[in-house]
């Protein structure tokens, strides 16, 4: 007896029945408040509006994008939007800045119940619907700790300085970096500077020691730096000893770096620079799941003058879709 597998078979034993993520939220405008609503929500909180598909334009409303998230603005008549706490919680970076700035616009802000990790307010738009602002709140923590298949990337501590002149000194590591071939003395301040800005709050850089789980040995660092808190925006960097290079680590990594940096941090675009002649780096951002922006034509200046790099980047919904493939 033969048994026809059809496609939506073979789709479901490929993949499994499963909810991936939000897509998109709703909330509610009277019809005609179209312009009013765009103010609050594009001019006064920044969202990006997006195209509405043709086939729903005549119902008003309109659509707005964040990351890989979507609302959407219904308009509908006969609703009492006070009197529901049901609402949309955006969580943003710097939130006293917003509440100065929701208050030089008249808005009434409500500090909310105390949760976990977070502080946040809440506040209504100008038809009544309830919004909330929260921000995550970093603890006084040792060690940040991040971990892959072989790596564990942790905070650097000062007895770490031997081990970072062991490969911060060699010049075939730094061969296409800016920085070295470091002195004892470079090394040292290289990681004192790595630990007070790990006390920084709210911190913006990420510079960690990347050990070796099976010896616990520090055979590199590397780091994740925010460059721009208000779009989203960061950089990383690594650098490994000589001797293990070629096993894959560099792009392990990048891989647990760029996870901490849009599942943590919530950053929306995360970019890294290599020098052009640095074929090996262009390959480990490549697997990492990055890829090439641009050719950067005699952008920093190197021991032996001008250099030009390559520019790498990935966005946080290709790095979410990337994930669940």
């Amino acid at each position: 007896r033969t048994t026809k597998v059809t496609q939506s078979m073979t789709m479901t034993m490929l993949h499994p029945m499963t909810v991936l993520r939000t897509h998109h939220a709703q909330v509610s405008i009277p019809r005609g408040a179209e312009e009013q609503a765009r103010a609050f929500y594009c001019g006064v909180l920044g969202l990006k509006e997006i195209e509405k598909p043709e086939t729903l334009k005549s119902r008003g409303g309109f659509w707005l994008e964040l990351g890989s998230f979507q609302i959407h603005a219904g308009a509908e008549d006969g609703v009492d939007r006070a009197a529901t706490r049901a609402h949309v919680a955006y969580e943003v970076t710097d939130l006293a800045a917003w509440r100065q700035k929701l208050e030089a616009t008249e808005v009434k802000v409500l500090d909310g119940v105390p949760i976990p990790d977070y502080e946040r307010f809440e506040f209504r738009d100008p038809f009544g619907n309830r919004v909330e602002f929260l921000e995550r709140t970093v603890e006084e923590r040792s060690s940040l700790q991040l971990e892959s298949s072989h790596l564990l990337l942790r905070d650097f501590s000062a007895s770490d300085w031997h081990a970072v002149h062991e490969y911060a000194q060699d010049p075939e590591v730094v061969k296409f970096e800016l920085w070295g071939p470091n002195s004892e003395q470079q090394s040292r301040e290289f990681v004192e500077f790595a630990i007070r800005q790990s006390k920084e709050r709210p911190r913006k850089g990420f510079e960690l020691a990347a050990i070796w789980k099976d010896s616990g040995k520090l055979i590199g660092g590397c780091g994740l730096r925010i460059r721009d808190a208000t779009h989203g925006e960061g950089d990383i960097g690594y650098a490994l000893r000589p001797d293990q290079w070629r096993k894959g680590l560099g792009t392990e990594a990048a891989r647990a770096l760029l996870r901490f940096g849009f599942t943590t941090l919530r950053l929306h675009r995360i970019f890294a620079t290599c020098h052009v002649d640095n074929v090996a780096s262009a390959r480990v951002l490549e697997k990492a799941g990055m890829r090439r922006e641009g050719h950067l034509k005699k952008c920093l200046r190197q021991r032996d003058g001008w250099r030009d790099s390559y520019l790498y980047a990935i966005l946080d919904d290709e790095w979410a879709e990337a994930s669940e493939s």
